[in-house]
């Protein structure tokens, strides 16, 4: 009778304590919880970019979801402005910067590709932000 008991027991506590473990961060964690952070720039249309390519550093972006502000720098002016994402879908209002002037055209292109994307996925602590199927930027998670 007692190993019986015991056993019900068991089943019956078991399920209990496995549901008290915090899950880690996975591919099922909604993504735009994980976007919530801070990213740099590591390549944008496939090219790899460094500190100097746009000015003073590489672009960096930092995602609010409570006010869903997206702020940061375009790696030569401060920027700011609204997003939205849900599962894999991602869009951002105009970009407000400031005006520094900037040598080259890496800025004019790094916010022309904010405008355009409109999916993103994060994958090995990567954030790819895509048009359609095409990947357009891709940044890596400093924070």
């Amino acid at each position: 009778m007692k190993p019986v008991i015991l056993y019900i027991i068991v089943l019956l506590v078991l399920p209990a304590v496995a549901g008290c473990h915090r899950t880690p961060l996975t591919d099922t964690t909604s993504p735009d919880i994980i976007l919530n952070d801070i990213w740099v720039l590591e390549t944008l249309h496939g090219e790899p970019v460094g500190n100097n390519d746009f000015g003073r550093e590489r672009p960096r972006l930092e995602f609010n979801r409570e006010s869903m502000r997206v702020t940061g720098t375009t790696g030569c002016n401060s920027l700011t402005g609204k997003y939205t994402a849900r599962k894999d879908v991602i869009s951002f209002g105009a970009m407000i910067t400031t005006k520094m002037a900037c040598e080259g055209t890496g800025e004019a292109t790094f916010l022309k590709t904010l405008e355009s994307v409109n999916r993103f996925s994060i994958r090995d602590l990567k954030l790819y932000l895509a048009e359609g199927n095409t990947v357009k930027a891709v940044f890596r998670k400093v924070d």
